[in-house]
């Protein structure tokens, strides 16, 4: 006999609507964070297109709170306002789980430099 948890979980993972559901959400993180800078290769799994998304907003956030301007701090800007504010970009070859710490650093760093 099969728990009633288990018969749930089972329908979730069944149910296509559920699926194209998080094939949405997932391609508007992914668009939110290449259009802020951050880059993505196309082999990162769904949790952590979300941990990243979530180290950008916590990075921008520390920005706005600390007088930064995100539309003069861009990984495009020549002559940033303050250069730690600005998003680090990912490297080739660095997981995701890498970029993230950086971030992490960085949002650590705000404000810092001027």
């Amino acid at each position: 006999m099969t728990s009633p948890e288990h018969s749930a979980a089972e329908r979730e993972v069944d149910n296509p609507l559920r699926d194209e559901q998080r094939h949405a959400v997932r391609d508007e993180l992914e668009g939110r964070l290449r259009h802020r800078g951050a880059a993505l290769v196309g082999s990162e799994s769904d949790a952590e297109v979300v941990e990243l998304s979530n180290a950008v907003d916590r990075f921008e956030r520390a920005v706005m709170q600390s007088g930064g301007d995100l539309m003069v701090d861009t990984p495009e800007s020549s002559s940033p306002d303050n250069p730690a504010n600005v998003l680090p970009q990912r490297r080739a070859d660095e997981s995701v789980g890498s970029y993230i710490q950086r971030i992490s650093a960085a949002t650590d760093g705000v404000g810092s430099v001027r």
